[in-house]
C-alpha cells in the first residue's frame, strides 16, 4: 500500500520547489558583470561593487576569460582626497567582429 503524505508534507515540497526556482532564475554577480561589459563596455572595481556588491571583481574577470570572453585590463591612477597615488584597473570588453 503507497504511504500517504501529509498536507505539510505536500507544502514543504511546493516551497522548496518554488525557492529552487526562484534561485535558479536569479542571476549571478558573474552574469551581471558580464552583462555590464557588454552593454557598457568598461568596468571598474567601485562600479561592481556598488552595483552588484561584486568585491571579486578580478576573480570573475579571471573565470569570464577563461569562458573565451576577450578582457583588456587598463591600468589608471587618480589621486585621492589627500594627494596619495592611488592605482586601479579598468576591464574592457573587446567585442568580436
Amino acid at each position: 500500500m503507497a504511504k500517504k503524505t501529509s498536507k505539510v508534507e505536500t507544502k514543504k515540497v511546493v516551497v522548496k520547489v518554488k525557492q529552487q526556482k526562484l534561485f535558479e532564475l536569479r542571476p549571478t554577480k558573474s552574469q551581471k558583470v558580464k552583462e555590464h561589459l557588454i552593454n557598457k563596455g568598461v568596468i571598474s572595481s567601485w562600479e561592481a561593487i556598488k552595483l552588484y556588491k561584486a568585491t571579486r571583481l578580478s576573480a570573475i574577470i579571471f573565470n569570464l576569460r577563461k569562458d573565451g570572453m576577450d578582457i583588456v585590463s587598463v591600468p589608471k591612477s587618480s589621486r585621492d582626497e589627500n594627494g596619495h597615488i592611488c592605482n586601479y584597473v579598468d576591464y574592457k570588453y573587446v567585442a568580436k567582429k
